[in-house]
């Protein structure tokens, strides 16, 4: 299950890094702010989805150590 949390934390670091991406390019292209509210709403999902991703990481690998 480390794995797959691994895989997804990574994943999501990647489609952080487009939104940031895409967010700076649209900034400086001057598009409108309905556009810049959305892909700013994907980067704060993305970063919850990172927080949740090693917070279960770490419960998971917390209980393996357990048994």
């Amino acid at each position: 299950m480390k794995v797959v949390f691994t895989i997804l934390f990574f994943a999501d670091t990647i489609a952080l890094v487009v939104l940031t991406y895409l967010l700076l390019h649209l900034i400086d292209a001057g598009k409108s702010g309905t556009t810049i509210i959305e892909i700013t709403g994907g980067m704060l999902l993305s970063i919850f989805l990172m927080i949740l991703f090693v917070y279960r990481y770490l419960k998971t690998s917390g209980s393996s150590g357990r048994k």
